[in-house]
């Protein structure tokens, strides 16, 4: 896909080391100079966000595909992230 394809490309000459690769039925956390933690919400909200929250955490945001036609066609045609449609963004932040 060329939206893979440029995104890679954009990264190239800034790689870090990876630490720590770490998985679970709806995340992945890669550690490396930073962590980047991916996740995929439930229709009952993020399943690690208390957890998330006790351990410093002050807000997760992600997106949810409301209409995954319309936002695969968006992606494929190499959209940026703020272009694609049939999404909804969320934020859940800490009470």
């Amino acid at each position: 896909m060329r939206i893979l394809t440029e995104l890679i490309d954009s990264l190239r000459g800034k790689d870090h080391p990876v630490k720590e690769v770490l998985t679970g039925a709806y995340w992945t956390a890669v550690v490396s100079r930073g962590c980047g933690l991916a996740s995929t919400f439930r229709d009952e909200g993020h399943p690690h966000g208390p957890l998330l929250f006790d351990c410093g955490i002050q807000g997760l945001s992600g997106t949810i595909v409301v209409d995954p036609r319309e936002a695969f066609r968006f992606i494929s045609q190499g959209a940026t992230y703020q272009e694609i449609r049939g999404v909804r963004r969320v934020t859940m932040l800490k009470d």
